[in-house]
């Protein structure tokens, strides 16, 4: 714990006797709201905070989940819900990926609210969320909420903090601070019980009841039995100080006396309801470790406290009920005194930043892996570091350009199967970083025929899943306004027409949906009334797929509020009784190709009711000629194995007087 502590002091440094510190340890500007000492001129007026009547008199507990591990690799972040049964369950998915340590592991019983601040690879935004969770070694991370991100050099007030919407890490006691010989030099945050501490009045004459300037907001359920506080300065976001004679020494413990420095210099805004008779101080908790935990460690006994005759637990209520609120705080009088008033206050500003220099320092490319198909293509983004750097070039490069290539921007092309790595390399300390990519016959598409799951799209926009009623259990995708779409990567191996079978479920009459395939509409399907939003039925429609990899979209295409539900849909080779497939024609005339799959070294294409000279093709899946012969008048033509090459899906073309006839054929 020495070098944790050591650690954080060395983070503000001394240069030519000029303090400086570290943004990450240290954030946002000089005039943010949590980093302005309290102003000599502040009106204080008492906060009467109750005595709080559960287990713990002190401060109870309340992480904040810091993570500052920019290079860490990106994981998936899943939505889970706020119960703790809840927790670490895929309830849908974000599109965001985060640099989280695959070893982290943040979980803890019941709910807690884990707002979060995690520190994207640029190195200066932090990611605000909540309740994040991260529930084992390896995993996805999980969470309910996302707020704004914030740059580490801005003002920085907004945050995951839901009841008041208050920074993720402004205000957070951090590690170090709390340790002999250490010190909080910034505000700080505190939660309490609304029903005894919190005001409320829904015609409040400042448009904002239950909450005041910086909160954004009060809790939804903010109302005058749940806010019953009889203080009309005591609300969320309130600013709470100790008066200037509150006497420090006369504490018995010394971790209460360095919370008392920051109450007195700094004060601490209210960002939370803690939801019962306890209250809570945020502190850190992520990739660096926890207050809590070198609290106990260094102190000798735990930050929240059962024993109410514990000194540090009335030492903390002592604090607690001597609060009082800074009843002139404002944004141009933060801390209680003009905001451009450096000098009167009862602390000094915060130091400056350390100077960065302007230097690349390393790079990233996202995404580390990719899979695509034969003739597909994908961006690769390249990150610079730092964000401040002044020269960002980087050249890109590919190890292996008959499998794949790169242009000047980072656009992989898929060219044929195998593996090549693309390499972006900054023009400037010529440092690397790079991404495999595997290239195969379909890569990460879906090849058809096939069943999707619903809630497997690669895209979407408007939707939610939930659990479904339906057979099999799972998810299904739902919340589908008009507008709202979800798309599916798909291989087609073989043009022409096919089944579609959506299973859908609606309450309601006279919606529809669309079928598009890369933008252009196939078909549009009537949903019919199913009954309910788990009564589920299956439509069918034909549609004509184009050969090759795809993106097949459902677009709900009408209707006003939520219009259906999708379980699942089946794509199948068409009941040819109804419908005309692409590759025949309306004679007896045909090609057959046995065995098929070619399993051994040899396979035959025999051609019934053609009486004329034929050609035929061989193609690859990617378009190319594998192999020809013309003017044949033989009804069986024998092949060696060898002429397809590669194990795959191969295209037979029989031309003959200008009937075509194709079937598909598969080389084990």
């Amino acid at each position: 714990m020495t070098i944790a502590i050591a650690t954080f002091f060395l983070s503000t440094v001394h240069a030519q006797e000029q303090e400086l510190r570290d943004p990450l340890k240290w954030p946002f500007s000089k005039t943010s709201i949590w980093n302005m000492p309290i102003h000599n001129d502040a009106v204080l007026v008492p906060a009467n905070i109750q005595a709080k009547k559960a287990w713990a008199i002190g401060p109870t507990e309340d992480e904040d989940v810091i993570i500052l591990t920019p290079d860490a690799p990106l994981i998936d972040m899943y939505k889970q819900g706020w119960a703790s049964d809840k927790r670490c369950v895929n309830l849908g998915t974000w599109a965001d990926k985060l640099p989280v340590p695959t070893n982290l592991i943040v979980k803890k019983g019941g709910t807690p609210n884990h707002s979060a601040a995690i520190l994207m690879p640029d190195g200066e935004t932090f990611y605000q969320t909540q309740p994040f969770d991260k529930c084992a070694v390896g995993s996805v991370a999980y969470t309910m909420y996302k707020y704004p991100s914030v740059n580490m050099y801005s003002e920085g007030v907004e945050g995951a903090h839901g009841g008041s919407a208050l920074s993720s890490i402004g205000g957070t006691v951090r590690l170090g601070e709390v340790v002999p010989g250490g010190e909080i030099r910034h505000t700080i945050k505190i939660n309490l019980y609304a029903k005894t501490d919190l005001y409320y009045r829904s015609n409040d004459p400042d448009g904002k009841p239950g909450y005041r300037w910086p909160a954004l907001r009060a809790d939804g359920y903010a109302s005058s039995t749940r806010y019953a506080g009889t203080n009309p300065a005591l609300k969320m976001g309130a600013l709470l100080a100790l008066p200037a004679d509150f006497d420090i020494e006369g504490l018995s413990t010394e971790p209460a006396k360095i919370f008392a420095r920051a109450f007195m210099n700094y004060g601490a805004y209210v960002v939370d309801d803690t939801a019962w008779d306890v209250w809570a101080i945020p502190t850190e908790k992520g990739s660096e470790g926890s207050v809590l935990s070198e609290f106990s460690s260094v102190w000798g006994y735990p930050f929240v406290n059962k024993d109410k005759n514990h000194p540090w637990s009335k030492d903390m209520q002592n604090i607690l009920l001597s609060l009082h609120v800074v009843d002139n705080n404002s944004p141009g009088t933060i801390g209680g005194g003009p905001t451009y008033d450096w000098e009167n206050r009862r602390a000094p500003m915060a130091p400056d930043f350390i100077t960065r220099a302007d230097s690349v320092t390393g790079v990233n490319v996202t995404p580390t892996e990719l899979l695509l198909a034969i003739g597909a293509n994908s961006q690769l983004t390249a990150t610079v570091k730092p964000n401040h750097a002044t020269r960002k070039e980087v050249s890109w490069s590919s190890s292996n350009e008959s499998v794949a290539t790169v242009d000047t921007n980072g656009l992989v092309q898929a060219i044929a199967e195998g593996t090549a790595i693309i390499t972006a390399t900054t023009q400037q300390n010529n440092l690397s970083a790079s991404s495999t990519v595997n290239v195969t016959l379909y890569g990460d598409h879906t090849p058809v025929p096939a069943k999707i799951e619903a809630e497997d799209y690669s895209d979407m926009k408007g939707v939610q899943t939930e659990f479904t009623a339906d057979a099999g259990g799972g998810l299904n995708v739902g919340y589908i306004e008009k507008g709202d779409w979800v798309d599916y990567q798909i291989f087609v191996p073989e043009a022409g027409l096919y089944d579609i079978d959506i299973r859908i479920s609606s309450p309601n009459s006279s919606r529809q949906l669309q079928i598009l395939v890369d933008s252009e509409i196939l078909a549009t399907v009537d949903v019919p009334n199913t009954g309910g939003w788990q009564i589920w039925k299956t439509v069918t429609s034909k549609v004509t797929l184009p050969q090759g990899i795809q993106t097949l979209r459902i677009l709900s295409s009408n209707g006003t509020g939520y219009n259906y539900n999708l379980n699942w849909l089946e794509i199948k080779n068409a009941d040819t009784t109804t419908g005309t497939l692409s590759a025949k024609v309306a004679d007896e005339a045909k090609i057959r190709v046995y065995p098929n799959p070619v399993n051994g070294d040899k396979f035959i294409i025999q051609t019934e009711g053609i009486n004329a000279l034929f050609d035929v093709r061989i193609f690859n899946l990617s378009g190319a000629l594998v192999y020809a012969s013309y003017r044949n008048n033989f009804n069986q033509i024998e092949l060696p194995a060898k002429v397809l090459g590669k194990a795959g899906i191969y295209a037979i073309e029989v031309n003959s007087s200008g009937r075509v006839f194709t079937e598909k054929i598969i080389n084990q």
